[in-house]
Formats: structure tokens, C-alpha cells, sequence
């Protein structure tokens, strides 16, 4: 039942591509003429989605012993 959201939440310091998304970020005064950030908030949005489609159970069908 756990997603790899979930773990890489509690290991990770960040799932955010990049300082500007944030949540304590403090703000930039150039965002509102960003020509990137779209594309940061649409890649953090797709990797959000990718993350909790995967489960643990996902890895652990996927992992071939190695000899």
C-alpha cells in the first residue's frame, strides 16, 4: 500500500524539481514573468503522478535476484 510517494517523502529533504515550488520558498519577483516555471510546475505535477502510481509491492515484483 505504500507508494513511492511515501517513501521518498519521508527519506528525501524535496520532491520539488526546483527551489521556486516550494512551499516555504519565500518568492521571486521575476515569477510572474517566468518562462520556465510552467514547465517546473508541470514536470512536479507529472512526477507527483508517477510517484504515487508506483507501490512498493511494484518494486518488489520487479527485482530479479542478482547472482
Amino acid at each position: 500500500e505504500y507508494t513511492m510517494y511515501d517513501i521518498l517523502n519521508l527519506m528525501e529533504t524535496s520532491l520539488k524539481p526546483v527551489a521556486c515550488l516550494e512551499d516555504d520558498y519565500p518568492g521571486c519577483d521575476r515569477a510572474n514573468r517566468c518562462k520556465i516555471l510552467p514547465v517546473w510546475k508541470e514536470l512536479d505535477d507529472m512526477l507527483v503522478t508517477f510517484y504515487k502510481s508506483k507501490t512498493l509491492v511494484d518494486f518488489m515484483e520487479n527485482t530479479e535476484e542478482q547472482p
